[in-house]
């Protein structure tokens, strides 16, 4: 009896060991599906793959809601998407700190959302949802901002615009709807109402599943393309891993931007959506960020080494606005000194001849940097996000435009190739940062764990000297590695060593676009290491004291 209660230990030992992981995973499978039908699990699973583009093209506003309710799990996404945290920060950019807020309010009660932990907690029992009027849906959320960290209501409807657009976008990835809801707002009755102290609301947003087959009556249409700019691509990043791959940087390598570069950033600015929306009678097609009224007053200008150039977004073209590099003169005017050696300036201003109110037009020049951001992020590009309005006549003279009384600089973004990348090789749940410091342009990065291998793409100015220094976790990939150019052992391979990396310094010749793989000896292994070795050594103290106690 003795000998059969010891082996049946030794034989459900490692089942037990690894009864927690796989629970885990039981659980969360059953949460998800307990709340979300086939359908909307699938719309759960699948809006992680959609390419950034295709979701960009897919934003609508959408007024008319089904009673059905939210799922947490969708709605969690949403707000992850409007405010959370990245394994590199936070997935939207601030001029001041973060200083906005979001509250949840649904039929029985009002919850604010925590970056931090990407939960809701809550806040005071209730149906508020129809506070201040707007539109009736199972969801309302309300965009409020924290006046201790932002005292400027202006500088708060500007930033206020990134979570409003990744809101649109997400609901839009996950077949959900909403529409931003500013002007005629009773802020009074809402600080009342929601019992807020130090903020003030900004803005309402409706969130629930349309009424009517919106996304389905989307029919792709031709993309936009013009001689100054290429035709409009989809990125090789989903909008999830887009936004997972914001920050903000201005430490940018000498690699000017490509047109096709260009072409993606101006029309994620403020371009058209490569859909045609064919739910009403004619048909129409969308614009990539929203805009009060429909009248689209901001104007969106592009500066580089060559001149100052007018995005006009119907052509999805350029008009130069003044020859000659002002980008020195546009970072003094706006006093953003980094700004002057920035491969590409995008400069936002407003028409005041076009506005529906002040307040929610500024508000565009959130949505459209949110959109810049996300989708520098998609061609391996980083921005920065500068204020541009304390001198409005300098920074219009930098920019050319002197005599335009109408029009009112917000802010500019910086655009480039990073001098440093970071890109994380994902297993087991775990995130591995990979750096690399180069003099050339990186995509496709990829990590392959069952060849032991990371690879990615460099290009640049052909016929140049580039150079790579990848620093590897030690955790991850080990040993002594090779590095292959298109298929074949380099000779230039320099490699140090720690207990934590490995640094790997190798260069090579830019005759065209080259492919770069780094293979080690050893690699993570699919099942964690320390717990496969306690199940051995327990199993073989076991069978040792057995072994004795039957001499």
């Amino acid at each position: 009896m003795r000998k059969k209660g010891i082996f049946f230990v030794c034989a459900l030992l490692p089942l037990l060991l690894l009864t927690p992981a796989i629970t885990q995973d039981l659980i969360l499978d059953s949460r998800i599906t307990d709340s979300l039908s086939a359908q909307n699990y699938n719309e759960y699973e699948n809006s992680n793959g959609m390419p950034l583009e295709t979701v960009i093209s897919r934003r609508m506003s959408i007024r008319d809601f089904k009673d059905t309710p939210v799922p947490v799990e969708l709605l969690l996404k949403v707000l992850w998407a409007a405010y959370g945290y990245s394994w590199r920060g936070r997935v939207i950019p601030s001029l001041s700190d973060h200083p906005l807020r979001i509250y949840v309010c649904n039929a029985s009660a009002v919850y604010k959302f925590v970056p931090e932990t990407n939960s809701l907690v809550f806040w005071k029992d209730g149906d508020y949802r129809e506070l201040s009027g707007g539109y009736t849906a199972p969801i309302q959320l309300f965009i409020t901002y924290d006046t201790n960290i932002c005292p400027d209501v202006y500088l708060a409807n500007v930033e206020a615009g990134c979570p409003t657009q990744t809101i649109y976008l997400m609901a839009a990835a996950l077949n959900l709807g909403t529409v931003c809801i500013g002007g005629g707002l009773d802020t009074d009755l809402i600080i009342q109402e929601l019992s807020l102290l130090d903020e003030r609301p900004l803005y309402k947003m409706p969130l629930g599943y349309p009424l009517y087959s919106y996304y389905q009556n989307l029919v792709p249409t031709s993309r936009q393309s013009s001689p100054e700019l290429p035709e409009i691509q989809d990125s090789n990043l989903s909008f999830e891993d887009a936004l997972n791959s914001v920050f903000s940087s201005h430490e940018w390598s000498e690699n000017p931007i490509t047109k096709q570069e260009l072409s993606q950033i101006l029309w994620a600015s403020y371009g058209y959506s490569y859909y045609e929306d064919t739910t009403e009678t004619p048909s129409e097609t969308h614009r990539t960020v929203p805009s009060a009224g429909a009248l689209y007053p901001m104007r969106i200008y592009a500066a580089n080494s060559s001149g100052v150039y007018q995005y006009l977004p119907e052509q999805h073209t350029l008009t130069r606005i003044v020859a000659g590099d002002r980008r020195l003169s546009i970072a003094q005017a706006s006093e953003n000194s980094w700004a002057s050696s920035a491969p590409l300036i995008i400069a936002l201003a407003w028409d005041d001849s076009k506005i529906f109110t002040e307040v929610c037009t500024v508000v565009e020049s959130g949505l459209i940097t949110q959109n810049v951001y996300m989708e520098s992020a998609a061609w391996g590009l980083i921005a920065d996000w500068g204020k541009a309005d304390t001198d409005e006549e300098a920074v219009k003279l930098a920019l050319g435009l002197t005599g335009e009384t109408n029009l009112h600089p917000v802010s500019i973004i910086t655009i480039g190739h990073p001098s440093t990348y970071l890109h994380k090789a994902e297993w087991d749940e775990t995130i591995y940062p990979i750096k690399t410091t180069t003099n050339s342009t990186i995509s496709n990065f990829a990590f392959d764990q069952p060849n032991k291998r990371i690879s990615f793409d460099v290009s640049g100015h052909l016929e140049t000297h580039g150079f790579c220094n990848v620093t590897v976790p030690s955790n991850l990939l080990w040993g002594s590695f090779s590095v292959l150019i298109n298929g074949n052992p380099i000779t230039t391979l320099t490699q140090n060593s720690n207990s934590t990396h490995a640094s790997l310094h190798f260069t090579y010749e830019l005759s065209s676009n080259l492919t770069v793989d780094i293979v080690g000896d050893y690699v993570i292994p699919e099942f964690h290491t320390w717990p496969s070795i306690l199940i051995l050594m327990i199993l073989m103290f076991t069978i040792i004291i057995y072994k004795r106690k039957n001499l």
